[in-house]
């Protein structure tokens, strides 16, 4: 299913346009919606979702030395375990400016060392998810109709169904982000801690099981 098109035929729709066929045509109002669509979407997965994000990611240093990061990435972070071993300010030392990692300690973009990362990236409407391309589908139509329209009860109506698309979205994330977690070798040890019988316990352990090495 071509999900941009659909999508773009959602927002003329919603506005009283004639839908399209195509999205290579230059009819204006073709032109406006997939605008809005990439305002939306752009706006949609700068959060950060589970299909959007890329964990531990290793980023090597070209010949320069430089680290370029990949032309869709919207949000760079060092991971947690390269991060816990910083104290305090240094945690800031790698920032991302136009694209490449700059070391802000010493002030240049020629790093020492690869860096491992949290990224978020840009995906293409089409290779979204379909239940997060339908919430980005009503999240355009909202946008759209309040702009464009008078119709409050158009509107309220376009506002409840995108909030059930929002409740459905959010659902799995906390489902998919729930599941991870429980895989992670912290909350598998966790697990195991409260599982195990004949154990001396301790409040102030995690899952109240303290052992003696």
């Amino acid at each position: 299913m071509d999900q941009e098109l659909d999508i773009v035929n959602a927002i003329l729709r919603a506005t009283g346009e004639a839908i399209t066929l195509t999205l290579t045509t230059l009819h204006p109002s073709v032109v406006q919606a997939k605008d809005t669509m990439a305002s939306n979407n752009l706006d949609f997965q700068s959060r950060g979702w589970w299909f959007n994000r890329e964990r531990n990611i290793k980023l090597l240093r070209n010949t320069a030395g430089e680290i370029i990061l990949p032309a869709e990435t919207m949000q760079f972070q060092q991971t947690q375990n390269q991060l816990n071993c910083r104290n305090g300010v240094h945690k800031e030392k790698y920032v991302d400016r136009g694209r490449k990692i700059y070391d802000n300690f010493n002030h240049t973009y020629v790093l020492t060392e690869d860096i491992y990362a949290d990224l978020i990236l840009l995906r293409p409407v089409n290779e979204l998810p379909a239940i997060a391309a339908s919430y980005l589908k009503h999240l355009c139509r909202e946008s759209v109709v309040i702009d464009d329209d008078g119709d409050t009860v158009k509107v309220d109506r376009i506002k409840e169904q995108k909030a059930e698309a929002w409740h459905r979205l959010y659902s799995h994330e906390l489902k998919t982000t729930a599941q991870n977690a429980l895989d992670s070798p912290a909350a598998q040890q966790l697990r195991y801690r409260i599982g195990s019988i004949n154990t001396p316990s301790n409040a102030y352990v995690p899952g109240g099981r303290m052992f003696d090495f």
